[in-house]
């Protein structure tokens, strides 16, 4: 798990129950036990999303390259989201 998908875990906890940690000594964290057990659960439900993006795109007759790239990211948003997930815009 990146740094990027432990602090949005963090910060939902945070948003939750006000704080998440027993301790913080230097470095060292530790978890409140049942923040740990929901740790285990978010990490997991992170690593089994998987997307599988369009293979081949639908590309505009143009050669204009920010045309390419917006109908590129069109057909990989619309992919997402048909997976029930939200693309940031």
């Amino acid at each position: 798990m990146n740094d990027k998908m432990r602090e949005e875990f963090e910060n939902f906890v945070i948003s939750r129950d006000g704080s998440i940690w027993v301790s913080v000594l230097g470095e060292s964290r530790e978890y409140k036990e049942p923040i740990e057990r929901d740790f285990a659960v978010w990490q997991a439900s992170r690593e089994t999303l998987v997307v599988e993006l369009t293979e081949k795109y639908e590309l505009p007759p143009t050669m204009d390259m920010q045309m390419l790239v917006d109908a590129i990211r069109k057909q990989d948003i619309a992919t997402i989201e048909a997976q029930g997930l939200k693309v940031k815009p």
